[in-house]
Parts: C-alpha cells; sequence; structure tokens
C-alpha cells in the first residue's frame, strides 16, 4: 500500500516538474520579531517544491546574511528589499508566526513590502501550519503552488492569495 502511495506521489510530481519553467521568480519568507526576513536555504526541499511547480525561488547566500540556522537564512530587510523587491510572486511564510489574513496587514509588517512588484499585482499569496504537517501530500502542494504560479487558481488548500 505505501508502494503504491509512493508511486503516486511521485508520478504526480514529475508530471508537473515535467511541465517546465512558468517563468517567474518567487521569494518565501516571514518577517521576525527584529524585522528581518527569514528565507528558506537555497536548495531546501521547499524551494525545490517551488522550482518543481515551475517557479524560479529567490535566494539569499551566507555573504551579508545573520546567524541562521539549518534550514533558513536571516535577511536584514534593505537587502531583502533589493533581491526580493522585483519578484513576480511572493508566499509569506504564515506558518512560523501569527500570519497574515490581508496585504495591509503584509505591508503593517513593514512598509517597504508595499513597493514590491508582487504586492502592487496582488500576487502575493501565503500558508499556514497545514504546509508542513502533510509531506504525504507533497504532489498537492507542488499542484498548488503550480496553479498559483500560472494564475488559475486564487487558493486551496495550502495556499491561497491574499486581499
Amino acid at each position: 500500500e505505501a508502494a503504491k502511495v509512493y508511486e503516486d506521489v511521485s508520478a504526480r510530481v514529475k508530471d508537473v516538474s515535467g511541465q517546465g519553467s512558468v517563468g517567474k521568480t518567487v521569494a518565501f519568507f516571514y518577517i521576525n520579531e527584529d524585522g528581518a526576513a527569514v528565507t528558506r536555504r537555497e536548495g531546501d526541499y521547499f524551494c525545490q517544491m517551488i522550482e518543481a511547480a515551475g517557479g524560479t525561488y529567490v535566494s539569499f547566500t551566507e555573504e551579508g546574511a545573520a546567524d541562521s540556522s539549518p534550514t533558513t537564512v536571516t535577511v536584514e530587510m534593505e537587502r531583502f528589499y533589493e533581491g526580493v523587491r522585483d519578484a513576480d510572486v511572493i508566499i509569506y511564510n504564515g506558518t512560523i508566526d501569527e500570519g497574515v489574513s490581508t496585504l495591509e496587514a503584509l505591508v503593517e509588517k513593514n512598509g517597504l513590502l508595499a513597493d514590491f512588484r508582487a504586492v502592487q499585482n496582488g500576487d502575493v499569496w501565503t500558508c499556514d501550519a497545514n504546509l508542513y504537517q502533510q509531506i504525504t501530500s507533497m504532489a498537492d502542494i507542488i499542484e498548488e503552488l503550480r496553479a498559483a504560479l500560472t494564475g488559475s487558481s486564487e487558493g486551496g488548500r495550502f495556499f491561497w492569495r491574499l486581499g
């Protein structure tokens, strides 16, 4: 039974990733209590899922980043602004803090976010703790990410657009 589930998930992931790039850059982050952006480390499994969905993950190297965990990189807001301001899509990681439910709430975390192309274009998404509790739903997550990146969905079980 486990092998059948694995084969199904594997085939669905292969199908989505085989559809190629959608030509959009994607940032995934949250704002910590110090006002810095916390992003996933390049090569992290979530970054790989964004890439499998057809996105190009906006990553930050260790150079100039604050001391970070094995899975995240903490970036001062000025540097984050430089790297993400022109990203096509941003996903606010609401799994760590209380999250956000509107674009206004996102911009309240830091006013610089109002200048971001994705915020101005309304291409801002969020998620909650369910994202990390569903490892057997990897194919569903990647499919939802692709739908978000292609504009064919307003949201689903794991991601939803901020309005």
